[in-house]
């Protein structure tokens, strides 16, 4: 916001030094909503036209540096990437839904098979499911689920050996 007021008055302020009266106030109606942008490209075309050219290149960067930002802007809160599937999977494991938490964090391997805490959660999810079959009498797949648990873990821990794991057994 700074730089935006900065570079309007500054390209106005050039504006009315040079004796480009109307441009001057042409350059103001860049902090309007619905002129802003025309008034920044008509006053950036006007300077480039009286060959004051590193001063009409501002308004154009301005509107660069805005259009970036609001592209930036869109994309936030839509990553779709490897850590937005860590942090779904942690949310299925919360809820119980351990078969997803599984699913979302081998995907997120998938993405970046680095991701440690994809592995832990792996791991937690396992240990839970094991947990259930242990309740239910079903031990021999509680005992598979329980060895699946440590071996995501131990992957885990191999490749973050600081990454917190409670209940962790080797």
């Amino acid at each position: 916001m700074v730089l935006l007021i900065l570079v309007i008055l500054g390209v106005a302020a050039f504006s009315f030094y040079k004796g480009y009266i109307l441009v001057g106030f042409v350059c103001l109606l860049g902090f309007s909503r619905k002129y802003g942008w025309p008034a920044l490209i008509f006053t950036s075309v006007y300077l480039f036209y009286k060959g004051d050219f590193i001063v009409g290149a501002l308004p154009i960067a301005l509107i660069i540096w805005n259009i970036y930002g609001l592209v930036l802007m869109s994309r936030k809160g839509k990553d779709t990437g490897w850590t937005a599937l860590v942090h779904e999977s942690y949310k299925y494991c919360r809820k119980g839904d351990y078969w997803k938490s599984i699913e979302l964090a081998e995907k997120a391997l998938e993405l970046n098979p680095r991701a440690s805490e994809a592995w832990r959660l792996i791991g937690n999810a396992y240990e839970f499911l094991g947990d259930e079959r242990e309740e239910s009498g079903n031990s021999d797949e509680a005992v598979n689920f329980h060895k699946k648990a440590t071996e995501a873990w131990n992957k885990a821990k191999e490749i973050n050996p600081e990454i917190m794991i409670p209940g962790y057994h080797e």
